[in-house]
């Protein structure tokens, strides 16, 4: 019932394309400031965790996009056209941070079947063949999401796209088909077809716009060096890079906003007390979904609905170091896939051999109720289910016991509640106005769920806050009031 589809990722140059599996094929379309955080570091969910010889990146893995287009966000954004400097080098002409790797993006080549009752590989003409139907399916959803009504009032799931073009009667079912679609969709977006709108990720902006490479981050930094350089540019620091401003209070834990037509005032889970004219919340959606903030006055209704209304995705990338390596390595060997007739089991393997040679490391990514599963149960029984599905995917190899295991807790961790958001059918931007929107006149919010083109990833974020920032602005210097757009156009006549 459950094999091994191995999946081929060719060459290392920065302009190789070829790879065995599509990560996702994209249609194209067309005065005193008072700075605080209730986190325990800058970076948030992009940074960086260590664990033994070398880093173990739980949050992003890296940037998406070519790398010029990467670069004309960056200056178009912030005017800055220094770069970042230091740390090791992984060849001329590539950027340091994004390994010149790739997730894989065309398909191209299967291995052999191995005729066994458990374990092995499928036929690759059989896998070629559903990856094609799975490619056809996508391609079609994609035109039907062009001729929707922009509005978003006409959107539906994925799950109800694939059904119309009779992708099997409940979606894909068999361990291929599960595999490849989970491939195609939750390994993008930590959450199933059957809640991802089609409107609103076909085209995914991000990719549409930038590009569809996705660069994996192996600068031993990690991301979060990005937000460190960033922040180095307005916030005090040492000749080391560490951030000293005394503005910036870590390790506080913000429990209550009060605000009034007079100003805000947070309290933390200290006792701590510190008043602003404004103030702007950075917090996950998971987070304001629970009840970690308390606001009072309670948020209107129609601020609690909409933040309701979207779903924090869990994505979890568990590390597992071995005494040695046993998966074949070298060019078209960077990547397997695992076909179970359980979705989303231990299914997306990456072996890190290239980039850390000796590391005898690999990755394996969950998602969703995978992910909440393993969160909830010891480290020691999430070692042993991997390793058994390795020694399902490779019954001709001596697998050792893992030596260490890291698991993150991205859904357990209440400073998160999850990974990011995932975009929920029939929301278009009155949603992501409303979720920005202020309340009160003194409350902003931020975060990569208030981007309408570029939720949940990192460059979503970011340019959230310079969007907020402005808001906020526009409002203590010109009186401008936020407005949030109509959900449908004709609303405005």
């Amino acid at each position: 019932d459950e094999v091994l589809v191995r999946h081929c990722y060719s060459g290392t140059s920065a302009d190789s394309r070829t790879a065995c599996l599509p990560r996702r094929r994209r249609q194209r379309p067309q005065g005193h400031h008072s700075r605080r955080r209730h986190v325990r570091d800058l970076g948030g969910e992009a940074a960086v965790g260590r664990r033994g010889e070398g880093p173990a990146d739980p949050g992003g893995d890296g940037p998406r996009g070519r790398a010029d287009a990467q670069a004309q966000l960056w200056r178009a954004q912030r005017g800055d056209r220094r770069q970042l400097g230091g740390g090791p080098q992984r060849g001329q002409g590539e950027p340091h941070l994004a390994h010149g790797q790739r997730q894989p993006q065309a398909p191209q080549l299967l291995l052999r079947l191995r005729r066994r009752r458990r374990g092995g590989l499928y036929d690759e003409e059989f896998v070629q063949k559903r990856m094609d139907r799975g490619d056809e399916v996508e391609e079609l959803g994609g035109k039907l999401a062009a001729e929707m009504d922009p509005s978003g009032r006409d959107d539906i799931s994925i799950l109800a796209m694939q059904r119309l073009f009779n992708h099997q009667p409940n979606g894909p079912a068999t361990p291929v088909d599960m595999v490849l679609d989970y491939f195609r969709y939750d390994y993008e977006f930590a959450e199933p077809p059957r809640v991802t709108s089609l409107q609103g990720t076909e085209p995914t902006a991000t990719f549409a716009d930038f590009g569809d490479d996705a660069n994996f981050v192996a600068d031993q930094r990690g991301f979060e060096t990005l937000i460190y350089h960033i922040a180095g540019q307005y916030l005090r620091s040492d000749k080391s890079g560490n951030i000293v401003d005394p503005r910036v209070k870590l390790n506080k834990v913000v429990r209550e906003i009060s605000y009034d037509q007079r100003g805000v005032v947070v309290t933390t889970e200290d006792n701590s007390a510190y008043s602003a004219d404004y103030v702007i919340v950075s917090a996950s959606i998971g987070v304001l979904q629970s009840d970690l903030i308390q606001f009072k006055p309670q948020l209107p209704a129609w601020k609690i609905l909409a933040i309701y209304r979207f779903d924090m995705g869990v994505y979890t990338k568990i590390f597992l170091k071995f005494p040695r390596k046993f998966w074949p390595t070298g060019p078209g060997k960077q990547f397997f896939v695992y076909a179970s007739s359980r979705r989303g089991y231990y299914g997306m393997w990456q072996s890190f051999e290239q980039e850390y040679p000796g590391a005898n490391v690999l990755m394996v990514t969950v998602t969703d109720v995978e992910s909440r599963r393993i969160e909830q149960q010891p480290d020691n029984v999430t070692m042993a289910e991997a390793v058994g599905v390795l020694r399902n995917m490779f019954p001709d190899r001596d697998v050792p016991d893992a030596t260490d295991i890291y698991v993150p807790r991205w859904w357990s961790n209440r400073f998160f509640k999850g990974s990011y958001s995932n975009w929920p059918v029939g929301v278009n931007r009155y949603e992501y106005d409303q979720l920005r929107a202020p309340v009160g006149g003194r409350v902003y919010f931020t975060g990569e769920h208030t981007s309408e083109h570029y939720n949940g990833y990192v460059h979503g974020a970011y340019l959230a806050g310079i969007d907020s920032a402005d808001i906020l602005m526009n409002k203590v210097l010109n009186n401008v009031e936020f407005k949030v757009r109509p959900k449908y156009d004709e609303e405005q006549k």
